[in-house]
């Protein structure tokens, strides 16, 4: 049996062709399993509001930045504009948002997990936010 990650090998049994000949014997590799994640950040478009309920754009340098930054660090996104909503506790106020989702599908280790963990709190202080949602959960490609 191979080890994790390495293909294992089948030899097919020979079979006849058409004209009753033996064919030739090729081996195939075969994949085991990849156990893929997908990771999902969501990014507010607009700051939280100030005392009186105002809400400021966030400046697009700041999600081109990251943008730039997930290209870097990933092979590959899907990025989508979505709603959200949020209940502050402390001041028993309701929040809609208006959000940039990006759902990222891959391996993570424990070493890429750290470098997300450092990068998160970049984004909480880019983005002015106390907590940037980011779930990482099972994946399924198929």
């Amino acid at each position: 049996m191979a080890s994790h990650g390495e293909p294992s090998y089948r030899i097919p049994p020979p079979s006849l062709n058409g004209n009753g000949h033996r064919t030739k014997t090729r081996i195939v590799a075969i994949r085991p399993s990849v156990r893929i994640e997908t990771l999902l950040i969501t990014l507010p478009v607009t700051y939280n509001p100030d005392e009186s309920g105002r809400r400021l754009a966030i400046e697009s340098w700041k999600l081109l930045q990251t943008e730039a930054e997930i290209r870097r660090l990933f092979t590959g996104y899907t990025r989508s504009r979505v709603r959200g909503w949020w209940h502050d506790h402390d001041h028993g106020v309701e929040y809609e948002d208006r959000l940039i989702r990006y759902e990222i599908d891959g391996q993570f280790d424990a070493r890429m997990l750290d470098r997300i963990r450092r990068w998160k709190r970049v984004l909480a202080r880019r983005f002015q936010q106390a907590e940037v949602y980011m779930r990482l959960g099972p994946g399924t490609v198929v």
